[in-house]
């Protein structure tokens, strides 16, 4: 059993992460056990102004070998629901989003 004050940093965090998700309409986001999950395509066209994340994000993986090599612990297939009903879509941890806006800061946002 959880302690009450354990029990209340998760109601806490939970609570963060839908205010989070209510704001920004616009993210995807997924609340699961480990955490909020949001989509990576949705933070990229947060970030930078292209028509092509898919294509950004593919270029910045090529640029940032670290980031490359670690995508597949970093990125994660998740189910999301889309107005076009569930879909699979690449997703990342707030962690994980930290590090993809890192690897973009880092190359100044080309």
């Amino acid at each position: 059993m959880l302690s009450s004050g354990l029990t209340r940093n998760i109601q806490i965090k939970l609570l963060f992460i839908k205010k989070v998700c209510d704001v920004c309409e616009h993210l995807k986001c997924a609340i699961i056990a480990d955490g909020a999950f949001f989509v990576v395509k949705d933070i990229v066209l947060a970030l930078i102004e292209s028509d092509d994340p898919k294509q950004y994000i593919q270029r910045m993986r090529e640029r940032d070998e670290s980031l490359s090599q670690g995508w597949v612990q970093i990125v994660h297939t998740l189910d999301m629901s889309t107005k076009g009903g569930r879909q699979k879509m690449a997703c990342a941890n707030l962690e994980g989003i930290f590090r993809i806006i890192n690897a973009q800061r880092c190359q100044g946002g080309r």
